[in-house]
């Protein structure tokens, strides 16, 4: 799949994603990580030993159907801390790169603060980061691609 066929595929997947699912995960986010941010509530959550890596380069499984399978690649983890972030009223971007004939890598970015800083999340396992802009630590001669998700109307 290429870097603009996920970007097109992705915010779709998203808004998919029932509201109602988003906030209560959000909210449960919210509860489990007391003292800190929601973006970081969301990296955690997402990031802990009960969702695992798979691959599946072709497909991109829906949010509700990642959270409760507990499996996926960075597809799926990306698309899930979108939706979270949503719900908890970020402003959110993913983030796709690739290099040559590597499978895409994506993340989601998320800002509070209407756009003028943003928060890199990259809770897929083997890959994990918080708060670390992710394109400073790629190798060079990545394209790097990128989309704003709009929150549900």
């Amino acid at each position: 799949m290429t870097v603009g066929g996920l970007l097109t595929l992705l915010p779709a997947v998203v808004a998919a994603c029932p509201p109602e699912v988003a906030a209560a995960a959000a909210e449960l986010v919210d509860e489990r990580h007391r003292g800190a941010t929601p973006a970081e509530s969301i990296y955690r959550w997402l990031s802990a030993s009960r969702y695992r890596a798979s691959e599946h380069p072709e497909t991109v499984l829906d949010v509700e159907d990642f959270l409760e399978v507990g499996e996926g690649d960075c597809k799926d983890f990306s698309a899930a801390a979108a939706a979270l972030a949503l719900a908890a009223g970020y402003r959110v971007e993913l983030v796709a790169t690739v290099r040559g004939d590597y499978a895409p890598h994506v993340w989601a970015r998320v800002s509070d603060d209407g756009g003028s800083s943003w928060t890199d999340i990259d809770p897929t396992p083997g890959a994990p980061s918080f708060g670390v802009p992710v394109a400073s630590v790629l190798p060079a001669g990545q394209t790097v691609a990128r989309i704003e998700v709009t929150p549900w109307e």
